[in-house]
């Protein structure tokens, strides 16, 4: 195993995010992130002196910029902004088929707990969540819908995705996110100029 500090880091990241993605925050332990990631005690409290709020920060900010590389990729790979809008929840489904329905969105989890605290990972939830549902704002725009349609189509993308994961993760079946993804590629063809 690799002990240098961006292993170690890196590892604890990881441990921690997949364990305040399926247990939360108030669930999750300093313990537990150790044994997830399989790194030194010490080592841990070495590179995370602010403990388990600077391990969820530096997950939120990991699980953030995963999936504003998966948006990235579906915009780009996609041939139109309604199959983009498919490909997001295709791929985040089978994310969440892969992991036997316990890994939903990186930050959801956490978000909801934190959500009516005023803390730092409430700040970073709100800030994660904002920018996706900016991203594909900006695409909406630069697809010709008026920004702030485009505005209130990025925000329903995200309110879908989060939703259909949650109902997805809870009944153990894709047909919410199914459902969610072929409705909102509708109303996006529907919105775009012809």
């Amino acid at each position: 195993m690799d002990e240098s500090s961006g292993g170690v880091r890196d590892r604890t990241i990881a441990g921690g995010g997949l364990l305040f993605t399926r247990q939360g925050y108030a669930a999750t332990t300093m313990r537990g992130i150790v044994a997830e990631a399989g790194t030194p005690w010490g080592s841990v409290h070495h590179y995370f002196p602010g403990g388990k709020e600077e391990v969820a920060l530096a997950a939120i900010d990991l699980g953030d910029r995963t999936v504003r590389s998966m948006i990235r990729d579906c915009l780009t790979a996609a041939p139109s902004l309604s199959d983009a809008v498919r490909r997001y929840f295709d791929v985040a489904g089978s994310a969440l088929s892969v992991s036997n329905y316990e890994q939903g969105c990186p930050v959801a989890t956490v978000a909801l707990e934190q959500a009516s605290m005023n803390t730092g990972i409430s700040a970073a939830s709100r800030v994660a969540l904002s920018a996706w549902a900016r991203m594909w704002a900006e695409a909406f725009t630069q697809g010709g819908i008026k920004a702030k349609r485009a505005d209130e189509l990025g925000t329903l993308i995200i309110v879908g995705v989060e939703g259909s994961l949650l109902l997805s993760r809870v009944t153990r079946t894709l047909q919410p996110m199914r459902l969610a993804a072929a409705s909102l590629a509708a109303l996006i063809d529907a919105e775009l100029p012809r």
